[in-house]
Parts: structure tokens; sequence; C-alpha cells
């Protein structure tokens, strides 16, 4: 796995590291909203704004 961040480049080889951030993306694919809802959250916010 490559990462690329801004103060650098990180390579992630090993099963362990891979599996970190492998159960951190899950948990925020979890927490995460839909299209339906993140449509409904922006127009409520941009509807706030007016």
């Amino acid at each position: 796995m490559y990462s690329d961040s801004l103060t650098g480049a990180l390579y992630l080889d090993k099963p362990a590291e891979m599996g970190a951030y492998g159960e951190a993306w899950a948990a925020t694919e979890k927490l995460a909203l839909n299209e339906a809802q993140s449509r409904k959250l922006i127009a409520s916010i941009a509807e706030d704004q007016t």
C-alpha cells in the first residue's frame, strides 16, 4: 500500500500495517452517509445559510 501525504510518502507492506488501515477504513465507511443522506444534509446546510 502506498500513501502520499503533505510531508512525504509511506509504503506499507506488513500484514499488520495493512490490517490496521483496513480496519480504520471499514470503521469510516460505517459512519459515512449514503448519497441520499449526504444530499439531504448539504441541502439543509445550504438552506440554513440563506
